[in-house]
């Protein structure tokens, strides 16, 4: 009980605390989003949508993309962050992060080209190793996929409507588990 009061307190000062990050990075503004591990953090900028990760210091606060910029939530999944992101190679879709550079990229561009396939008004949820989400193309309209995040393991869970009808209104499209 105290591990896991701890843990709450610990969380909240964590999301509530950005002044220090913020000055140690040249005020991009930055606004926690989740806890990657016991000594990582990922951050969006809210000047500019890039995407950060800090281990608190002023060394260990760094710029993870270039390009990727951050439009929204997502989900941690085997200690990867899978979340919304816009690149201009590819308009937006899902990415994943490690926290490092490298580890930063797309799982898969749904929506083939600068074709968005992530609506902004979304939501993610992780469900049984997977991550669930609207995702829109041209053929099937807005509908449910998931993602492990890999490439090959992202797809369509199910086409609702007919063709390219949309199954989801992608304006109020949320999820939650519950339960298994």
């Amino acid at each position: 009980m105290k591990q896991i009061l701890l843990f709450l307190i610990c969380t909240f000062l964590f999301f509530n605390s950005n002044s220090q990050v913020t000055q140690i990075n040249a005020n991009k503004s930055l606004q926690g989003v989740v806890q990657l591990n016991n000594t990582l953090a990922i951050f969006n900028s809210g000047v500019d949508s890039s995407i950060w990760v800090s281990d608190g210091s002023k060394n260990g606060t760094i710029q993870i993309s270039d390009t990727i910029k951050y439009i929204g939530g997502g989900g941690l999944l085997n200690g990867k962050y899978i979340f919304k992101g816009k690149s201009p190679n590819c308009g937006n879709e899902i990415f994943i992060t490690n926290g490092t550079k490298a580890g930063t990229t797309i799982i898969k561009d749904i929506n083939p080209g600068v074709a968005n396939s992530q609506p902004r008004a979304t939501i993610m949820e992780v469900v049984n190793g997977y991550v669930y989400f609207a995702a829109v193309t041209a053929a099937e309209g807005c509908e449910l996929s998931r993602t492990d995040g890999t490439s090959g393991n992202t797809s369509l869970v199910k086409d609702i409507g007919l063709l390219a009808t949309s199954g989801i209104d992608s304006s109020h499209f949320s999820l939650s588990q519950i339960g298994n």
